[in-house]
């Protein structure tokens, strides 16, 4: 048995069908905009008065950037899984 991810799974591709919806929004691109904005703010180490107020603007700057970047991410995984679900699977060829 394949145990890959497949975009013949319903709840996947439910989750990119929905994920795919949310990126077309005027609400996610203004969202992704004030991310873009907040983190410049954040990313100004001389503001910063210790090692623990480095730390907290690293995690602030972690979650932005997740933010930030997840409709690129998520776009190339979906890509990657349509690739995959182009290809005959191992257990096809050998006839099992």
């Amino acid at each position: 048995m394949d145990s890959r991810a497949t975009l013949k799974d319903v709840d996947l591709q439910a989750h990119y069908d929905l994920m795919f919806e949310l990126f077309a929004s005027p609400g996610w691109k203004r969202f992704v905009e004030e991310a873009e904005r907040f983190a410049g703010g954040v990313n100004q180490i001389g503001r910063l008065q210790d090692d623990k107020g480095l730390y907290f603007a690293k995690g602030q700057m972690d979650v932005l950037g997740w933010i930030i970047r997840n409709q690129e991410m998520t776009e190339k995984a979906y890509e990657v899984l349509l690739q995959q679900d182009a290809m005959p699977d191992a257990t096809d060829e050998s006839g099992e």
